[in-house]
């Protein structure tokens, strides 16, 4: 749901749950991981106040430190461009919006304004399509309250390094979604890519040059460089682990997940990485851990995926679940419903479940009964927490 920030259609707050509430028990230290000794078991985190380092010791270490946004080897895009990984991310994108918007609407040269009111964004993946689809309905509605921009266009380009956008998805989908967008005013430049990009454009590898104020990057990602230090097996620079999870050559002690691990389901397939599967990965090493210390069963992963969601923004997205595709509403439908019952908290899923009951009445659609009938068919597993007294956790 973090698009849905950008156009403050769900509030941050509602999409936001305090990490302290869920986890009672447990010792929190919110501080950056510096450097992981696996030899000597020691974690080594940034100063707070104090200039100093802290040093964890641990008897059973969880590394899940994701990736990161690299823009290495393209010249002016860490200046430039702007990253879309986290909420203050989507916070700052909104700013953004606002503010050229702001400025547009007061700007007497027209080549200026067509400058600032393009937005491009790097990346035809879920990321890049979700964002560019909230993006487009949130400049188009909030245009209506500038006098002076109510008539004046503005232009939103994907450029995708592909044949087509949304590569997870089935052809048919995402060349669904390509005309959906397309029908939207949203231009999409295939098979190319950012190259580089100045406070005044963004160049592509092809030599074209887009003139625009406004630069998204959601590709590409890379290893945190604590990752990057480890003296372990890796592959593709990604932690090695079993299908237990467990960090190779450091069995019983170190388990890795998400992003920075490269997984493999007991039917030897690669795990992407997707919530689906983090939260199933998050569940299987907690089990495991709890095998260690007090003895029992362990478990090997094995969840191969139900199915990939796409929101293409304004009551329209692409799914495909358990074999089945579906597109349009339904799939809108079937996509709030999925993370509503996701979101913890009967708090917020009673506000997000208000949010979007609001949503289907600006449709005008009676789809109350459908969505009655989504949430008593859509069965996802629901892993319960597991709380280790002995291990640390490094996210």
């Amino acid at each position: 749901m973090l698009p849905d920030i950008i156009s403050g259609s769900i509030g941050l707050t509602y999409v936001v749950s305090p990490i302290r509430r869920l986890c009672p028990r447990t010792n929190l230290i919110m501080r950056e991981v510096r450097d992981i000794n696996l030899k000597d078991q020691i974690v080594t985190i940034s100063p707070g106040f104090r200039p100093r380092h802290l040093q964890l010791n641990y008897d059973y270490l969880l590394i899940a430190l994701g990736s990161n946004t690299n823009f290495h080897g393209m010249p002016g895009m860490i200046e430039n461009a702007m990253p879309f990984r986290t909420l203050a991310d989507a916070m700052v994108l909104r700013n953004h919006l606002i503010h050229v918007l702001e400025e547009a609407d007061v700007e007497e040269n027209p080549e200026l304004r067509r400058q600032l009111l393009t937005f491009v964004v790097g990346g035809g993946g879920f990321s890049g399509v979700e964002v560019m689809a909230e993006l487009n309905d949130f400049v188009r509605s909030v245009k209506k309250n500038y006098l002076r921009l109510r008539n004046e266009p503005h232009r939103c380009v994907i450029v995708q390094a592909g044949d087509r956008i949304l590569p997870e998805m089935s052809e048919t989908l995402a060349i669904f979604a390509q005309k959906i967008l397309r029908k939207r005013g949203v231009e999409i430049i295939l098979n190319d890519r950012l190259k580089a990009a100045t406070s005044e454009r963004a160049i592509l590898q092809s030599g074209d040059e887009i003139p625009c104020k406004t630069l998204i990057s959601t590709v590409p990602s890379a290893l945190p460089s604590v990752i990057q230090k480890l003296d372990c097996p890796n592959e593709r620079g990604r932690l090695l682990v079993n299908t237990g999870l467990e960090l190779k050559d450091y069995e019983g002690k170190v388990w890795a997940l998400g992003d920075c691990a490269s997984i493999k389901t007991i039917a030897d397939t690669q795990v992407p990485p997707t919530a689906q599967h983090a939260i199933r990965e998050a569940a299987t090493a907690a089990i495991n851990i709890a095998a260690v210390v007090r003895g029992g069963k362990r478990a090997e992963f094995g969840f191969e995926g139900r199915g990939t969601l796409g929101s293409l923004g304004h009551g329209t997205a692409v799914a495909q679940i358990c074999g089945f595709k579906i597109s349009g509403l339904l799939a809108w439908c079937l996509w709030r419903c999925i993370y509503l019952m996701k979101m913890p908290g009967l708090n917020r899923k009673v506000r997000i479940g208000e949010i979007c009951s609001v949503d289907y009445g600006e449709h005008q659609f009676r789809i109350q009964a459908i969505v009655g009938k989504l949430i008593n068919r859509v069965a996802l597993d629901q892993p319960s927490n597991l709380f280790i007294r002995k291990a640390l956790v490094v996210a």
